[in-house]
């Protein structure tokens, strides 16, 4: 009985030295690396009201001058996206969309009419980002503003920008150049 536990207890011990001297032995494969997120991007929509206030001074010869103010009331509706795409560890591609609209009311004793002004633009920025320095990167864009009070206006922007990163501050500077495409107002025809 004495040599039958001298063996299970020797084979027990071989057992328990092996799988000790397992945790010892080199990886095979190198530890994954952890996976970097490539697309990001976000959706938002907001609503709101809107007041926008006129006041006109008319003045004649000889005579005292009129002030006259007028009160348009409305609702805003907009939205705007995002998204971001990695296309290395260092260099992003960002698109962007955002569009408002003000729906408003006006009302001038038994009369009223309803009129909106919008807007919207769509745009890209290309960047090389460092996250221990900073970023540079250029933008373009081109969008529509107006209806309503004023022709629509049309434009188109483009630039260049640059963060630097100094501790837990970012310094951020933007400069580009916007331009009308095609006629800002529209002349009555005679």
């Amino acid at each position: 009985m004495t040599s039958i536990r001298l063996v299970t207890s020797t084979a027990a011990f071989a057992i328990a030295a092996t799988i000790a001297n397992a945790a010892d032995m080199p990886v095979k494969a190198p530890a994954p690396l952890p996976v970097v997120q490539q697309a990001t991007g976000y959706v938002e929509v907001y609503g709101g009201w809107a007041s926008t206030r006129f006041r006109d001074t008319f003045c004649e010869v000889g005579a005292t001058c009129e002030t006259e103010s007028e009160r348009i009331r409305g609702w805003v509706l907009g939205g705007a996206g995002r998204g971001n795409y990695w296309l290395g560890p260092n260099m992003s591609v960002q698109l962007d969309a955002q569009a408002e609209g003000t729906s408003y009311k006006e009302s001038e004793g038994p009369f009223s009419q309803n009129f909106s002004n919008h807007s919207f633009l769509i745009g890209g920025h290309i960047n090389w980002r460092d996250s221990q320095r900073g970023l540079l990167g250029v933008f373009a864009g081109a969008g529509d503003a107006g209806g309503g009070f004023n022709q629509a206006q049309r434009h188109v922007v483009g630039g260049a920008e640059a963060q630097l990163y100094w501790n837990q501050f970012t310094l951020y500077v933007q400069g580009g150049y916007d331009t009308l495409v095609g006629d800002s107002f529209v002349e009555p025809h005679a």
